[in-house]
């Protein structure tokens, strides 16, 4: 469980990372990065899989019902609409 755990932290802050080098490359035109704004989307694409791969990992190790997290991820979303009005 313990290197299952420092994995996904490794992956999310991989993930952080490649966010961030998409929002300045393609979002935020005319900063520089060492990035052409394909080669951002594609390392975001594979960090994100990578990110997926390891929650996954960690719901199996951890014996986490996925219909839990779905009900999490449900209450979630109505609240995200009720604060947005929707």
């Amino acid at each position: 469980q313990e290197e299952a755990l420092c994995q996904a932290m490794e992956e999310c802050s991989e993930l952080a990372t490649a966010c961030n080098q998409y929002r300045r490359t393609v979002l935020m035109k005319g900063q520089p990065t060492s990035k052409t704004p394909d080669e951002a989307i594609t390392n975001l694409k594979g960090e994100l899989v990578d990110a997926i791969i390891c929650i996954k990992e960690l719901i199996m190790i951890l014996g986490i019902e996925y219909s839990d997290l779905e009900k999490i991820e449900q209450e979630k979303i109505e609240r995200t609409v009720r604060r947005l009005g929707l």
